[in-house]
């Protein structure tokens, strides 16, 4: 009887646990246009270095590159490593830009975006700005 009481507990924790562990992978944040911090010429390039230039993404975004140097560690167990970078939106785009971390990456990375506290998005929606 202890053991068939055991099993039902550990498979409510399993089951627990991976709906937890799915809700916080699904999360997504909208960035309203009061949190943009200021303006400059689109699109953005960054730095001359060609390893450090932003990318010209879909005649909408200025993307960070792909690889950054500067990553942190968090001293936190599930988001080990963290790293920090602007993202430049067009001005006068209709609707709102759509970034996402794709379902397979989404137990490995995530988006932490705003003046904190708003925790961690497997995907953020930025609000058309005038």
């Amino acid at each position: 009887m202890r053991l068939v009481a055991l099993i039902c507990v550990l498979a409510a924790m399993a089951v627990t646990c991976a709906i937890a562990r799915a809700h916080a992978a699904d999360r997504s944040r909208t960035v309203p246009c009061s949190e943009s911090i200021d303006g400059t010429r689109f699109p953005y390039v960054g730095s001359n270095d060609p390893g450090r230039r932003y990318r010209f993404v879909l005649g909408a975004v200025s993307a960070p590159p792909a690889y950054l140097e500067q990553t942190s560690p968090t001293g936190e167990r599930r988001w080990r490593y963290f790293s920090k970078a602007g993202l430049v939106i067009r001005a006068g785009r209709e609707g709102p830009v759509l970034v996402s971390v794709p379902h397979g990456w989404r137990d490995r990375a995530a988006i932490a975006w705003g003046y904190g506290g708003h925790g961690v998005f497997s995907s953020l929606r930025i609000a058309g700005c005038g």
